[in-house]
């Protein structure tokens, strides 16, 4: 127990310290001194709200007076908690701005994944002021990957917290539970506009604060969304909707698309990893014009094909908020790509595209060049795995070259475009001045290719992160790189994982970032290298302690 005339609040609830300066002190200095030991005693207080309670894999205190409760999991089972009354009574009697700064560390403190969470229940509940406070302080539940979901009681206890703003259900058992939408029509019920529900007006206080929702790996299918739009088209507060791996197929394209047309508060639209396709793709897409809410689209790996990447476009070239594009694994050849190339040519506020994993080839690289070199809104594009080849990467780096470029990120990885392609890289790294981050991995650039790059990275003054991993690199191209790393002041970060360097090519770094004062992270795994040979190097031994290596 504490005691009680050693708190410095008074009844009104307020922090009270001697603060007169009669000797001077600096009022700064007596203001860390009065957040310091207001911080110390929050803590007193808070280790005594841990204290009440005791599971029974604690031995009781005998010498107090506890009460046993039985908590349910959510996953079923059963754990009994010695609930210490004394303390409880003292921590019911603190006032109630301490109240609440505990019950915020407990949450945090905790992983609270539902508000049935066992620990949570023992600690929180067993307070008087949780109903009037607490409800008001919980902002974010999560379920993480439960084999079982609770039931369908437990679950809806989440209406009751009107500070909610981000429900995360990922993964575990599905939503959908034997067809059942009891899950789905509670989360709906948080989504709802005031109008939907006037006759339940705590609702309607929720319903203006969820502002994230993350349904990752729940296999809803085109029926549970089709619940979620009912709630979707009328709701003012929700900011990110995720969908991804949620089994939605073509028909959800309507659904979507009435929530483009009707709702204009969502920002981030993550529909990554279903089965959309090309048809459910157009009817989305067709209802993009009439949307100026949304910043970010991923349509990820859903086979929207080039009819769907020509929809895409089409309905997003006069767009002025979208800024973040995903197109990854979507089996977009050329024939789509150069429907995203008038996209990039027109379009004036998408910043960054995602085109991972597609069949753009040389001609279609060709294509991106040429947008690419009368825009100058992109930062960021992703072009790995696109089968560039050598043929195709001359128009990207021309487009690289020019002084119009914007771009900072660039990911060239994947494309089999050799040393020959890294040389053309390397020319449009001597003049370019926006490049922060490249990444050309697994590209068969082998040494030969290392030298043309190294050559210009000792130029170049921009880039601050380099990925070479897979690349067939020797301790050659550690040699060039060494250079590098001697006489470049900007590059914070070298990727050289999965090469060849060996013993040999490892010491030569090592010895080349002695004196580097910039670099923060050389990654070295996977090189053939003998750790235990190495520990004892001398220069491995004098490295500062800003500097990350890893092998």
């Amino acid at each position: 127990m504490i005691d009680q005339s050693h708190c410095p609040y008074n009844n009104n609830s307020t922090y009270n310290i001697n603060t007169s300066n009669s000797h001077n002190i600096n009022n700064s200095n007596s203001s860390k001194k009065k957040k310091k030991m207001k911080s110390n005693l929050i803590n007193i207080f808070y280790r005594e709200f841990i204290n009440c309670f005791k599971s029974t894999n604690s031995k009781r205190n005998s010498g107090n007076s506890s009460t046993e409760i039985n908590n349910y999991s959510t996953n079923g089972s059963n754990e009994i908690y010695y609930i210490n009354q004394t303390n409880i009574s003292f921590i019911n009697q603190l006032p109630i701005e301490i109240i609440r700064i505990i019950f915020k560390l407990v949450i945090d403190h905790f992983v609270i994944e539902l508000p049935s969470h066992t620990e949570f229940q023992s600690i929180v509940l067993t307070c008087k002021y949780w109903n009037t406070v607490g409800n008001s302080l919980l902002d974010t539940i999560v379920l993480d990957r439960h084999s079982s979901l609770p039931n369908i009681n437990s679950f809806s206890s989440i209406k009751k917290y009107n500070s909610l703003q981000s429900l995360r259900i990922l993964g575990g058992e599905s939503l959908m539970i034997n067809n059942s939408t009891q899950h789905l029509d509670c989360i709906a019920s948080l989504l709802r506009s005031p109008s939907y529900s006037q006759q339940q007006p705590q609702q309607q206080q929720i319903a203006s604060k969820i502002k994230y929702l993350n349904l990752f790996s729940n296999k809803i299918g085109d029926k549970g969304l089709e619940i979620l739009t009912e709630a979707l088209v009328s709701n003012e507060s929700l900011e990110f909707l995720g969908l991804s791996y949620c089994g939605l197929g073509s028909k959800s394209g309507q659904h979507l698309a009435r929530i483009c047309k009707n709702n204009r508060h969502i920002k981030q639209l993550i529909l990554s990893y279903n089965s959309i396709g090309q048809e459910g793709c157009i009817e989305f897409s067709r209802a993009l014009p009439f949307n100026n809410s949304l910043k970010m689209i991923s349509l990820a790996n859903n086979e929207i094909g080039d009819d769907g990447a020509k929809e895409i476009a089409t309905s997003l070239m006069d767009n002025k908020s979208i800024t973040e594009l995903d197109l990854r694994c979507n089996g977009i050849s050329a024939d789509g790509s150069n429907f995203i190339c008038q996209l990039l040519e027109f379009n004036k506020s998408i910043s960054s595209i995602d085109l991972f994993g597609n069949s753009l080839g040389s001609q279609g690289a060709l294509e991106i060049g040429k947008a690419l070199a009368t825009n100058t809104n992109i930062k960021s594009i992703n072009l790995t795995s696109n089968f560039i080849q050598q043929s195709g990467i001359k128009s990207i780096t021309q487009a690289l070259s020019l002084p119009l470029c914007q771009i900072v990120s660039i990911d060239l990885s994947s494309n089999s475009f050799g040393y020959q392609g890294a040389k053309e890289i390397s020319k449009a790294l001597v003049t370019n001045k926006s490049i922060q981050n490249i990444a050309f991995s697994l590209n068969k650039i082998e040494s030969v290719g290392v030298k043309y790059i190294s050559d210009a990275l000792i130029v170049n003054q921009t880039i601050k992160s380099v990925v070479l991993a897979m690349n067939d690199i020797c301790v050659d191209g550690a040699n060039h790189i060494a250079r590098v790393l001697k006489n470049n002041n900007t590059l914070l970060k070298l990727d050289l994982s999965s090469n060849r360097i060996g013993n040999s090519g490892a010491i030569i770094l090592i010895e080349s970032i002695e004196d580097n004062n910039t670099i923060e992270s050389l990654i070295l795994t996977e090189n053939q290298i003998n750790q235990n040979n190495l520990k004892s190097h001398p220069s491995l031994l004098k490295l500062k302690n800003n500097k990350v290596l890893v092998f």
